[in-house]
């Protein structure tokens, strides 16, 4: 999915306006960048935990149980 597909998907999903969807997805980017560039763990909502590793890389640990809807609907 591409940027643009994300923000009308984010948009229509909270019905609000795509700019608004836009400035709103910045600002998690940014928080996210700013939390892992700390060192602290950041949390992309509903996907996954971003966890910093001693080597400068980045674990991604998929988001199980409460929160996270599945895509089946179940």
């Amino acid at each position: 999915m591409i940027e643009r597909q994300l923000i009308r998907r984010l948009a229509r999903q909270a019905a609000v306006s795509e700019a608004l969807a836009a400035d709103s997805l910045d600002q998690m980017v940014h928080q996210i960048m700013r939390q892992l560039k700390r060192k602290e763990e950041a949390e992309v909502p509903g996907v996954a935990k971003l966890v910093p590793q001693a080597d400068g890389s980045v674990e991604a640990v998929p988001l199980t149980g409460r929160g996270r809807k599945r895509h089946d609907g179940s």
